[in-house]
């Protein structure tokens, strides 16, 4: 099934609404085609697609995923059923804080959904436009906008497929992946059965940004949850990373550094080169 219908997605505050584009034959046509060409080169050599964690960026070839469908729901429903979104009046076009134009096709009964960013800079009414008529140059007055050469995600079933974090997040808010743990969410990760923390509002106090973002990021990948307090001792004595454990919990160190050692081995990011055997810490959580 070829692309066919055309949305905009609008963001108002922190809420994101799609509304429908009404176009001609003609036109419909001319943006079914520019989508389907630029899924094709979207797609051109991407080989390796990697889960999107916040801490790496992709290669030649490659291209990150991530899951967020409380929003992309949004889109695959207007897909699926487009006549229930409302159609986009082009005279307040300006004022809707457009964010994207996209359009989608079935396959094999899923929704694939084709995205353009869309900023304020391609609204026409926003310059001096000319254009001719009869050898006559004429200023453009009625509401305009460009449409970008290519896409910056391509959503296939739940999976959002994506090259630059930067363009994407234009778009969708992906925050939660760099969330830091509140005051609350620590009580939560201090109250783990695998944990035992001697402190908590000494704990607190020693814990940076940093090491609230590698507690939330521990909490949402439930590291935790799948291991027992003597699976991380043994891991940890392979990586040289000191862990003690009392009445089968995992006791959290009062220092400030030792805390964020310990963090960054429980969040996977404690690499040991296998030939030099030197430790380092890695952002990148790109499979081999």
């Amino acid at each position: 099934m070829p692309y066919q219908t055309f949305f905009v997605l609008c963001r108002i505050d922190s809420e994101i609404a799609v509304k429908r584009l009404s176009v001609d034959a003609a036109v419909q046509v001319l943006l079914g085609q520019m989508f389907e060409t630029q899924e094709l080169e979207f797609l051109e050599n991407t080989e390796d697609l990697i889960e999107f964690d916040g801490g790496w960026k992709p290669d030649e070839g490659e291209a990150l995923t991530v899951s967020i469908p409380l929003q992309t729901d949004l889109l695959i429903n207007a897909v699926l059923n487009p006549l229930a979104c409302d159609i986009l009046q082009i005279e307040g076009f300006s004022e809707e804080n457009v964010r994207a134009i996209f359009s989608g096709r079935i396959e094999n009964g899923n929704a694939v959904v084709a995205i353009q960013k869309f900023s304020s800079q391609q609204i026409l009414e926003h310059k001096i436009t000319l254009f001719q008529n009869n050898n006559v140059l004429n200023r453009l007055t009625s509401p305009a906008f460009t449409l970008d050469n290519k896409l910056v995600g391509l959503l296939q079933g739940q999976t959002l497929i994506f090259k630059s974090f930067h363009n994407i997040r234009m778009i969708f808010d992906l925050s939660d992946l760099y969330r830091a743990a509140t005051d609350q969410d620590i009580d939560a990760f201090a109250a783990h059965h695998c944990l035992t923390i001697s402190n908590i509002a000494e704990f607190k106090t020693e814990v940076d940004q940093v090491s609230r973002k590698l507690i939330h990021a521990i909490q949402r990948n439930g590291v935790l949850d799948d291991h027992t307090a003597q699976e991380i001792l043994r891991r940890a004595e392979l990586v040289g990373i000191d862990v003690n454990i009392t009445e089968g919990r995992v006791v959290m160190p009062s220092e400030k550094a030792a805390i964020k050692r310990i963090l960054r081995f429980l969040h996977d990011d404690i690499y040991e080169a296998p030939l030099s055997r030197q430790r380092y810490v890695s952002k990148s959580k790109r499979r081999v």
